[in-house]
């Protein structure tokens, strides 16, 4: 497997070549070979610029639709993202926007249960060195289930890398500082007695990934607290296995938990029979936790990718 990966690297190497041309750096590199009799030939690479300037565009949508005598049941997702990778900054975009109604007929009378989410949100990361990282995130959301008609969400931070970002595809162990400034005007009032409200707070985040011949595992663990109330925190742990059991085939476990002692949006009012069979608003619960389990198989070509791990599961 070693060899493999170090013959892989080497393929890569000269694989990335036509990206250092776009660079500054192609004025200091020269590519040349050695032949039969070893003689060195200098040669000249022309590489054609991006159409695309390195920015790749992602759409999806999809939709149901299904209705008997009595239940009718609408859904529909959509979404939209671009994101743009290279060296010294990572941008992304991204939307959603959800849209479920389960309406049911009683005695000749339909009631009708809609839920709505949509979601903006622009990340932008500057590589300041092989071990720093700067950037933040800006987003607006609106949830009928989290009872948020809008908020505004401003999130910089800085992350470290001990190993570098270069060694990123065999090992990573970052830490991320995150500071959180939040409005959210909400649909009805919650258990705060608030129908708007500013709230500001800070976050640690550790992240550690390996990738071996065996396979490839990742962790993480999150916690955080409100600037002007340390009583309101949170606090989870994240963890995922993979396995390579034969060529493409892997067989992975998942595992997540949560302690949840800031979620400010939760309805005051008592929730309805509706509300809590159909799902349509939050309900108050101070942790959560969920564990899986998956098989996947790929193939393909291996060399299809340039990873910039930075500001990743953010």
């Amino acid at each position: 497997m070693d060899l493999s990966r170090q013959g892989q690297a080497g393929t890569i190497s000269l694989g990335l070549m036509r990206y250092v041309a776009r660079t500054p750096l192609r004025q200091n590199i020269k590519v040349s070979y050695e032949d039969a009799g070893g003689a060195r030939k200098q040669l000249s690479q022309v590489v054609e610029d991006d159409p695309w300037d390195s920015w790749v565009f992602r759409l999806s949508s999809r939709g149901s639709f299904n209705k008997d005598e009595t239940y009718e049941n609408i859904s529909s997702e959509n979404s939209f993202s671009s994101d743009r990778v290279t060296p010294e900054w990572k941008s992304e975009f991204d939307s959603q926007y959800e849209f479920r109604q389960q309406s049911i007929t009683r005695n000749g009378v339909t009631t009708r249960y809609p839920r709505k989410n949509w979601s903006l949100r622009t990340l932008q990361v500057k590589s300041i060195s092989d071990h720093f990282s700067a950037g933040a995130s800006l987003s607006a959301a609106g949830s009928t289930y989290g009872n948020i008609r809008y908020s505004l969400n401003f999130h910089p931070a800085l992350e470290y890398n001990i190993y570098p970002y270069s060694e990123s595809f065999k090992r990573q162990i970052r830490f991320q500082y995150t500071v959180q400034m939040n409005w959210a005007n909400y649909m009805d009032t919650t258990l705060y007695m608030k129908m708007e409200e500013v709230i500001y707070r800070h976050q640690l985040a550790v992240a550690v990934g390996l990738n071996q011949p065996w396979g490839s595992g990742d962790f993480s663990i999150r916690g955080g607290h409100f600037l002007n109330d340390a009583s309101f925190w949170s606090f989870s742990m994240n963890g995922n296995i993979s396995w390579r059991v034969y060529k493409g085939l892997s067989v992975s476990f998942n595992a997540r938990a949560a302690i949840i002692r800031d979620d400010r949006a939760i309805l005051k009012k008592e929730a309805s029979d509706e509300d809590i069979l159909l799902e349509l608003r939050k309900l108050n619960s101070a942790y959560s936790y969920n564990v899986g389990f998956g098989m996947s198989y790929s193939f393909g070509s291996i060399y299809n990718n340039v990873v910039n791990p930075r500001f990743s599961g953010r």
